[in-house]
């Protein structure tokens, strides 16, 4: 497979600019990854819907978040491979 017939500059983003929620002192470490991944999730979503090939922005959304519930896509040093099969997808994206 040759991925660099997939790859369309409207769809890389080399500088994301995701807000991020100031670091809470007390316990809830956990929770405030979470919204974080939550957010960068969406904008994933965001830049997959430019290119019209998926069908409901929502339920993507809701499939990735899920995924990340189930198992981590992160490898480490702030990398992450999120993946998800879905029906939203018009085509493999």
């Amino acid at each position: 497979m040759n991925i660099s017939r997939f790859l369309k500059e409207e769809m890389i983003l080399m500088d994301l600019q995701t807000a991020q929620e100031p670091q809470p002192e007390e316990n809830n470490s956990d929770k405030w990854k979470f919204r974080n991944k939550e957010r960068l999730l969406s904008d994933l979503v965001g830049i997959l819907e430019i290119s019209g090939k998926i069908g409901n922005r929502c339920k993507l959304l809701t499939e990735f978040i899920n995924r990340e519930k189930k198992a981590s896509t992160g490898i480490g040093d702030g990398v992450a491979v999120p993946h998800v099969r879905s029906m939203q997808a018009k085509e493999f994206l």
